[in-house]
């Protein structure tokens, strides 16, 4: 789930799909969900936890840049910068399209911790 302050302050700019960039150009796309007034990314995490090797979890820092688009660093558990792998060229993963709706979804449950990584703060 994206903080408040993005919905807050740039709702209007909130398209469907948003693309995570890492220090070394890898774009990951990921599917957007808004949900009473909360945005998150149920699709396109599994490439970035397979692409970074993570098991046991991270904290992704989003940095919005523009036209959804998202500059990232990913931290493990203790704190420590995850260095993303290089490739040349940079890696791109897309999300499979086939069954995606373009516009929003107004049915889905307005009980977040149903949507893939939602987190709650009260349970680290």
């Amino acid at each position: 789930m994206l903080p408040n302050m993005i919905t807050n302050n740039f709702w209007d700019q909130v398209q469907r799909f948003a693309t995570l960039i890492d220090a070394k150009s890898n774009q990951f796309e990921v599917l957007v969900e808004g949900i009473n007034g909360s945005v998150f990314f149920p699709m396109g995490w599994k490439s970035l936890r397979d692409f970074y090797g993570i098991s046991l979890g991270a904290w992704v820092s989003l940095i919005f840049v523009d036209q959804m688009k998202f500059v990232i660093v990913l931290k493990d558990r203790f704190g420590k910068v995850i260095k993303p792998p290089v490739f040349d060229p940079p890696m791109h993963f897309m999300i499979d399209k086939t069954n995606v709706q373009t516009t929003f979804d107004p049915n889905l449950p307005p009980f977040t911790p149903l949507i893939s990584y939602y987190h709650d703060v009260n349970n680290f």
